[in-house]
């Protein structure tokens, strides 16, 4: 009997058991059917989305409470005041949308009870433009969970149906990631039945350190069902005792929605390259509004209770919250501002000057071959007329290993804007090198050698004699096609013997070594889209590598006695990949000819880079660990550099650590000169919002390792 009783519960458990799973076979199989409803219903109803331009009325309430000046980091925050206040603002944009995913903004009319507020930062007009079926949620950031490309970075669950207002029936199923990953989201979506098209949607993210909360409602039928015509997003942001809170509403009207392609791209590769009409509003000159009586006249609904009484508050005398609550600060307000924050002056329509913060962590890196290194900027733009501009881009860095301050101060005057024509003169001092007869004694010496640290014991062997470096270059550049740049130039190097003295005389050293060189230089990008800015071509994208050619000869001319031929050739491609990953690679050469006088080994496209543009620009097409007297010592160079770039690669996918890193990379770069046959450098690297980091890994001629890193403060790319 016991048996039997024993037996009958076994039957009933595995009945329930397989009873259970049939249910779950079920509903997985009813969800897969939903969601390949979803992920078909452009096709099926003839529908793409090609391009659109829309009208966005935004309304925006924010809640501070800002106690530092870690704020004046961030990019796209507000110009928030100390203390807690609360702030009320309405904003009208025009938007233009245009494949492969661009969208062009303005804002039209902006009033906020804020701080004096010049324009709205990028990253929160860019929240309200939510493509739902493009492959990113939002303008090159979050994989949007409708996209089929994506389905194999989110699960889906049909939770239950409802019938709504208007007798249609909904699937409301959820979404859930994969893997932990910023660029992932989390929420639900609500399924026409009928149709398979999205109705409402409502996802959490958490991105730049801050969770941002965004739900919307997309049309009912045709076109209109791919976008949405009503946007509610609220973010939360707690860093380092500051803490802000914003809610923002959208409706949005579209004034065109193009669904099929454009006839014109398959006509004439000048109608088809030339995007003028789809950025036509970052050519937009017309004035920005910013009386509140706009707004009275054009707001779609109601202020409520609370925002009206913060409109009605900026009518009362001010008073400061933080006076009411005082707090011993190391630093006044005003201070901070002016070592912390970004300084623009602007000459009433005569030109603006940018200076960069005082302090700041981004100016500071550290590498294994320099050791630690800072760097600033400052730029001035000066209109003259409307087709004519002067520029500046003065750059200053000091490496504490070689105690050596290296600056650039380069002028940049635009004329002749149908020909793109720009005048470029730049003053700076280059790199200490040693010149083209201690490269012979070096090249003599490493002849049969073949271990790289036997290799660098011959460098360390020879007291060189270095030559510091000043230089002039003036270069005119013309565009005569679009992607096609042509440059002519002359370049003036005036080198000093570092440490002159009598030895150095008596051994036959010249003290001074002056060249002059002509400069030919043509660039070459096939297929470059780009729009037009009154008469200028300004370059938007190319889905080709650019092609480049330099040549430079140096002559005879009074005091500089130097001759030489130098031609360097480079190929470099950026290729966008699937779920915003990039693959880098960049292949080039040089060589030197003509090497009857002394003469410097200089390259253009490989040199001992000590004023880098950025990391990405550093490290992608860089040597790490490579000892700096390399890049002088052979008459020719081969190199092939190439990294891969992906924002969910092994570190990014696990839970907490995938909320800080960015991007992770790889590097793989390899190299072919006189005594290194080849070397090549390996490394990982990966970005935050804090900082970037890379380790390294090095061969020469197929024996021996060295290892190495890098790491910079970024601290959100501020400058």
């Amino acid at each position: 009997m016991h048996r039997f009783a024993a037996a009958s519960l076994l039957a009933l458990a595995a009945a329930l058991f397989l009873g259970g799973g049939a249910v779950c076979r079920a509903a997985a199989v009813k969800t897969d059917s939903i969601i390949d409803k979803v992920f078909t219903y452009p096709e099926r109803q003839g529908l793409r989305l090609y391009a659109f331009s829309s009208e966005s009325y935004l309304r925006f309430q924010i809640s501070t409470k800002r106690r530092n000046f870690i704020c004046k980091y961030i990019p796209g925050l507000f110009p928030l005041e100390r203390g807690e206040h609360q702030y009320v603002g309405e904003a009208l944009l025009h938007s233009q949308f245009s494949q492969p995913g661009t969208i062009n903004q303005k804002v039209v009319a902006l009033h906020s009870t804020l701080p004096p507020l010049d324009n709205l930062a990028p990253r929160i007009t860019d929240n309200v433009n939510v493509s739902l079926y493009n492959a990113t949620l939002l303008t090159g950031r979050i994989l949007s969970p409708v996209n089929p490309r994506n389905r194999k970075f989110y699960k889906y669950r049909h939770t239950y149906d409802y019938t709504s207002s208007t007798g249609d029936t909904l699937h409301h199923i959820e979404v859930i990631p994969r893997f932990h990953n910023t660029q992932l989201v989390q929420g639900y979506i609500e399924v026409l039945k009928k149709t398979g098209g999205v109705r409402r949607f409502d996802f959490a993210s958490y991105y730049d350190f801050i969770r941002l909360h965004v739900a919307g409602q997309l049309g009912m039928q045709g076109a209109a069902s791919l976008v949405p015509e009503e946007l509610h997003f609220t973010t939360r942001l707690n860093l380092v005792g500051n803490k802000i809170r914003s809610r923002f509403d959208a409706q949005i009207k579209y004034g065109h929605i193009q669904t099929q392609p454009d006839s014109t791209a398959n006509g004439s590769p000048a109608q088809g390259y030339d995007l003028t009409e789809a950025n036509r509003l970052k050519t937009d000159t017309s004035h920005m509004r910013t009386d509140r009586a706009f707004f009275d006249s054009i707001r779609p609904y109601p202020l409520r209770e609370a925002e009206a009484a913060l409109y009605a508050d900026t009518l009362r005398p001010s008073t400061d919250t933080v006076a009411k609550h005082p707090r011993r600060r190391l630093l006044s307000r005003r201070t901070e501002d002016v070592l912390f924050g970004n300084h623009n002056i602007d000459f009433q329509n005569r030109g603006s000057l940018h200076l960069p913060p005082i302090i700041t962590p981004s100016m500071f890196q550290w590498s294994h071959q320099k050791g630690i290194s800072l760097q600033t900027r400052f730029t001035a733009h000066f209109p003259i007329g409307t087709d004519y501009h002067l520029g500046a881009d003065v750059r200053v860095g000091y490496t504490f290993k070689q105690r050596q301050l290296y600056w650039r101060v380069p002028l940049t005057f635009l004329f002749a804007p149908e020909l793109n024509g720009r005048l470029h003169v730049e003053v700076g001092n280059g790199n200490i090198i040693y010149n083209s007869e201690q490269a012979d004694a070096v090249r003599n010496a490493l002849e049969g050698v073949t271990q790289y640290d036997s290799l660098l014991h011959v460098f360390d062997q020879f007291d060189f004699q270095y030559y510091k470096d000043f230089y002039v270059q003036g270069n005119a550049y013309f565009e005569p096609l679009a992607g096609l740049n042509l440059t002519v130039g002359m370049r003036f190097h005036d080198r000093t013997l570092q440490n002159w003295n009598a030895l150095a005389e008596a051994s036959g050293m010249a003290q001074h070594i002056r060249s002059v060189a002509p400069h030919l230089r043509a660039e070459w990008t096939p297929g470059t889209y780009y729009y037009r800015d009154q008469r200028r071509r300004i370059p938007v994208y190319s889905h080709w590598p650019t092609f480049t050619i330099d040549y430079e000869r140096g002559v005879k001319w009074g005091k500089c006695k130097t001759e030489y031929e130098r031609w360097e050739a480079d190929i470099s491609y950026q290729l966008r990949l699937y779920a915003l990953r990039k693959l880098y690679f960049r292949l080039g050469g040089g060589l030197y000819t003509n090497q009857n006088s002394v003469y410097f080994v200089d390259f253009d496209n490989f040199r001992d880079n000590n004023m880098p543009e950025g990391w990405d620009d550093e490290m992608s097409g860089q040597f790490q660990l490579l000892d700096s007297r390399w890049y002088n010592e052979s008459p020719y160079y081969v190199r092939l550099c190439t990294a891969y770039e992906s924002p969910m690669l092994l570190l990014s996918r696990i839970k907490y650590l995938s909320n800080y890193i960015q991007k992770e990379h790889v590097y793989c770069n390899l190299l072919s000169v006189h005594a290194l046959q080849p070397y090549a450098e390996i490394g990982y690297g990966l970005s935050t919002h804090l900082f970037n980091a890379a380790a390294f890994v090095s061969m020469a001629n197929g024996a021996g390792f060295g290892f190495g890193a890098k790491f910079s403060i970024c601290l959100f790319n501020n400058w």
